[in-house]
């Protein structure tokens, strides 16, 4: 057969070959080229060397000339040693040089041993000359014999010049050969790859179109990538799929095209180009990956990645291979699904579910199993059901069914619920419901059987045999399962509530609420059943007209030989009438008839206890005397039934103003008290709380009363006093608050006076302070500091945001004076949203000076009725935005009293803040009295350890197991920790060798100025001590 070779390709194979044998001629030619250069450049280097040797001698002689002159040779021997030394390197040189010539090297050889005797008399002479009575003329003459051998020997060498430049000569031609040489072989080289370039060119012309066929007849989806991500190849399968055409994809990123996410989270899934470009080898995803269609579809696929290189082993870019299976997966989900549930149901069902072959060996044995017969599946499976869980007075009747069975077929107890005895691994027997079923396979039968444990229920059909020799009795009765769903009721709870048994029965209890109990009460009451068994209490119920009544109840709860509940047995008796009568005694004896607000006895009851929790708590509480002025007048001038009207009127005003925990009482006449619980931990705070309510009580008893279409306007005068107080009682309390009133009425009524003038001029330097705070914003009085957060090492990893305010004439003010203060009167929103927006702002200048922020965060503490305003999330991430800011260089501290607050709310915006990348801590942490059980359901990044804990962490061994507890917790939960206000070093190495790595506190920096911060930052680190 003969071989078909294209022209083209015969003429790129004909100047190959002439280009092989030019190259192979050149190489024979030119082999020995380097060794000519290299004679000529030797020879060259050798002249030179032999001229430079004659400029010593002649020094040599010159010397001998100045010390004949002289008459002094000793004092010139250093020098000739130095030239004579100079002249001994020039010639080593020049015999080194002279090796690659024989009959030049003799020469070089001849001439240094002449050199050497010379240069030996000669130093002779200058040695030992001035030592000797010999004349030095006479002894030069002599000299000069040598001298003429020396120079006949230089002449010589001179004389064997000849043949060095022989050598010169020939490395020039040498070197003219070699460049003609190379020009030659660039032109038949520039020729080829001409030749080379036409015909790679043609072969990537078929190569693309054979790649195109390709593509375009393979079933799977293909997309091809340069080293970018950017579209450069797209068959119709991937078109297909992705819902992209070609001419459309080509050039874009692929993850705009290529939009995968996890089949079961919905999380983004890593992009496979990229993973591919970072390790530079094939990766495969699993099966999990659902592809989002531009026209919304979504598929199941299984996609691979692999690198193009080119043939030096460069990438170049990546091919994605992928292909539908939505199909399989389906159906693997579904065959797992169903095996799972089908293994949920075996494992959590209440009944044991034994399966056995038609040999009785057990194959199958579930937890229930294991419970009611107390052998575990590993002992019983491959065990003979007669010799394991069958009493021995049923085996015999057990195995003759099993032989019926294999030779008939047929067995009467098979599908049908039966009662027999069963055997415990302890050897006891008791009683169970059993159904078998049969299964027939391929390989035979097996038999499945559902047992239930009947123990528990004999034992209560006993107990409820017993119990009913009470049940027909005057007090109403209820028994129900352990599920609480009603079984039985006695006539006379029929005859209490109404409803009919029938009615009851399946129902609950919680049927008859009437909503007069919390939750709260229900939780005590069956949390109390849960751990004694049983509880009595009264509560009032709703009968089926609508009606309340009240009873005395007395729950059981039954359990059987475990321990375990099996029913619950209520008891009632209606108090109802009982409890109408207490009432009406006590609001005779506790109310004020008129008004129906507490009298005083109530009060000095509520206040002496508030009293006692001041103390107790170290809070404080007010109470506000009122008096309402003139209102004798009124009496006088209108009759007593229109007082009394406007009393009525003024206690519902006082009522509709406080709070629920307060207490509003009239004492009698027109003087009225409020008391406001001992709540505050601040005495200025309370009294501060108390001037508002006071301010809020003026305000709304001086609208308009309407008497009987009569107008009256009233004035009110006050008397504050804050307790508890040194160790006064409530009556005295009552007498300090009476006597403020008298001063307010002395100084003109309608106003109001604390007890004590200091409370006076604090209540009024509170009110000046707020007046400030409200200015400070527009006079740019507040200021940022910024303290550094420091990794165990000096590293600088962030810094917390901390707020001062540049009072004009106080000067700087800490923001423990104010910050309540914002709280309470609503300027903390305004104050925390400039806070926010400086604190963005200057981040975004540091990075202007270089500054990297990557890996570090800058904590801002939100106040929670910042965080509760409605917009603030999308407040957060319009500054994130506008500032240009990575979201995870800001890092929101929240207290812990704000996760007990309206828990969806809080999930939902952290979530959404966490979302866009900002970072969530807890300030304080262990302070507050949140859950634990709520931080595993946040969504959170830090814990901070409050600076209370730190500070005694050496000497308090409480602080220090709080501190560990806090860290370990931290670690289990995958959270950060931060420790603040370190200071010394014994606090350090405590925290550190728990595990603690980051830290704040003077022990590394205090506070400082953005400019400082920026110092800081950008050197990187602190240093400690």
């Amino acid at each position: 057969m003969r071989l078909y070779i294209p022209a083209f390709n015969k003429v790129r194979l004909l100047l190959a070959a002439a280009l092989g044998v030019c190259l192979f001629t050149l190489v024979l030619y030119l082999q020995d080229i380097p060794q000519r250069i290299d004679r000529g450049q030797r020879a060259q280097a050798a002249i030179r060397q032999l001229d430079a040797m004659r400029r010593p001698m002649l020094e040599i002689k010159a010397l001998e000339n100045r010390a004949i002159r002289s008459g002094d040779f000793v004092s010139l021997l250093p020098e000739f040693d130095r030239i004579n030394e100079r002249a001994r390197r020039i010639l080593d040189e020049y015999l080194r040089l002279a090796a690659y010539n024989d009959r030049l090297l003799v020469q070089v050889k001849a001439f240094s041993r002449s050199y050497t005797e010379w240069q030996a008399r000669e130093r002779w002479m200058f040695s030992h000359l001035d030592h000797t009575d010999k004349d030095p003329h006479h002894e030069l003459e002599h000299y000069a014999v040598a001298d003429r051998k020396l120079l006949q020997a230089l002449s010589a060498l001179a004389l064997g010049e000849e043949p060095l430049h022989a050598d010169i000569h020939d490395g020039e031609q040498a070197v003219q050969l070699a460049q003609t040489a190379a020009i030659t072989l660039m032109v038949y080289l520039f020729l080829l790859i001409i030749l080379f370039q036409r015909s790679s060119s043609r072969a990537i012309a078929v190569r693309e179109q054979d790649l195109e066929t390709t593509l375009h007849s393979i079933g799977d989806a293909v997309i091809a990538t340069d080293i970018e991500g950017r579209v450069t190849r797209m068959n119709p399968v991937a078109e297909e799929l992705t819902g992209w055409c070609f001419d459309e994809a080509q050039g874009m990123p692929l993850n705009e095209i290529f939009v995968i996410e996890h089949a079961t989270t919905g999380e983004a899934v890593d992009n496979p180009v990229e993973q591919v470009l970072k390790e530079g080898h094939v990766v495969g995803l699993a099966n999990h990956t659902v592809l989002l269609s531009r026209d919304g579809n979504r598929y199941q696929i299984a996609d691979s990645a692999a690198p193009i290189k080119t043939a030096g082993g460069e990438i170049r870019g990546v091919i994605l291979v992928f292909h539908d299976v939505t199909l399989s997966y389906d159906v693997q989900q579904t065959v797992r699904e169903q095996a799972s549930r089908l293994n949920n149901i075996i494992e959590t069902s209440m009944d044991a579910i034994i399966a056995a072959d038609e040999n009785g060996t057990i194959v199958e044995w579930n937890a229930q199993a294991e419970k009611i017969f107390g052998w575990n599946r590993d002992e019983i499976l491959g065990q003979y059901l007669h010799e394991t869980i069958i009493p021995e007075q049923y085996r015999r009747m057990h195995l003759q069914g099993i032989e019926r069975l294999r030779k008939t077929g047929r067995e009467n107890i098979l599908n049908q619920r039966v009662e027999v005895s069963a055997l415990h691994k302890s050897g006891r027997e008791f009683p169970v419901e059993l159904t078998i079923s049969q299964l027939e396979i391929k390989d035979g039968c097996f038999f499945s059987a559902f047992v239930r444990d009947l123990t528990d229920i004999r034992k209560a059909e006993e107990e409820l045999k017993l119990a009913a020799t009470t049940f027909y009795t005057h007090s109403g009765i209820v028994i129900t399962d352990e599920n609480r769903r009603i079984l039985r009721v006695n006539p006379a709870l029929e005859e209490m509530t109404g409803y009919s048994a029938e009615e009851m029965i399946g129902d609950y209890p919680s049927m008859l609420k009437s909503g007069r109990q919390d939750s709260n009460f229900y939780r005590k009451m069956w949390q109390q059943i849960n751990e004694n068994g049983t509880w009595q209490g009264e509560l009032w119920n709703k009968r089926k007209n609508g009606s309340l009544y009240a009873e005395l109840l007395t729950i059981t709860a039954v359990k059987d030989d475990t321990g375990k509940v099996t029913h619950y047995v209520g008891t009632s008796h209606d108090i109802t009438e009982r409890k109408f009568a207490e009432n009406r005694i006590e609001q005779l004896a506790y109310y004020d008839e008129l008004t129906n607000l507490a009298n005083r006895r109530l009060l000095l009851d509520r206040l002496n206890h508030e009293i006692a929790v001041g103390r107790r708590h170290k809070s404080y509480g007010a109470v506000l005397y009122l008096d309402l002025d003139r209102f004798k007048n009124l009496n006088d001038a209108l009759g007593h039934p229109v007082g009394d009207e406007l009393l009525r009127q003024v206690a519902r005003r006082l009522s509709d103003l406080v709070r629920a925990e307060d207490t509003v009482c009239r004492l009698g006449g027109d003087e009225f008290v409020i008391m406001l619980p001992a709540a505050s931990t601040e005495m200025s705070k309370a009294s501060l709380e108390a001037g508002s309510v006071a301010d809020k009580v003026r305000s709304s008893l001086a609208e308009a009363f309407d008497l009987h279409g009569y107008q009256y306007f009233l004035n009110t005068s006050i008397g504050v006093v804050v307790f508890p107080e040194d160790d006064e009682g409530a009556d005295d309390i009552l007498k300090h608050a009476d006597s403020a009133l008298y001063r307010a009425k002395e100084e003109g009524r309608n106003t109001t006076r604390f007890y004590k003038p200091a409370m006076q001029e604090d209540a009024d330097a509170r009110l000046q302070l707020e007046k400030d705070l409200r200015n400070a914003l527009q006079n740019d009085e507040l200021v940022l500091y910024y303290q550094p957060q420091v990794s165990i090492d000096g590293h600088v990893t962030g810094a917390e945001v901390l707020l001062r305010w540049q009072h004009p004439r106080r000067g700087m003010v800490s923001p423990a004076e104010f910050i309540a203060l914002a709280e309470e009167t609503g300027l903390i929103l305004d104050i925390g949203h400039w806070v926010l927006q400086q604190a963005s702002m200057q981040l975004a200048r540091w990075q202007e000076n270089g500054v990297s922020l990557d890996s570090r965060t800058v904590a801002v503490n939100v106040s929670p009725r910042q965080f509760h305003q409605v917009g603030f999330v999308e407040e957060i991430i319009s500054m994130m935005k506008a500032s240009g800011l990575d979201a995870r260089c800001i890092e929101l501290e929240i207290t812990e009293s704000l996760l007990m607050e309206r828990m969806g709310d809080v999930v939902s915006k952290l979530s959404t803040l966490r979302e866009h990348g900002v970072r969530i801590a807890i300030d304080d942490f262990g302070t507050g009295y949140s859950s634990l059980g709520y931080l595993k359901s946040l969504p959170l990044d830090k814990l901070k350890i409050d600076q209370s804990f730190v500070q005694d962490i050496n000497v308090d061994n409480n602080d220090a197991a709080i501190v560990d507890t806090i860290i370990a917790m931290s670690r289990h939960l995958g959270l950060d920790v931060i420790a603040e206000g370190v200071e010394t070093k014994v606090q350090l190495d405590f925290l550190h060798s728990k595990g603690c790595e980051v830290f704040q506190g003077y022990y590394f920096s205090r506070a400082v100025s953005a400019d400082e911060m920026l110092e800081i930052l950008k050197k990187g680190s602190v240093n400690q001590g």
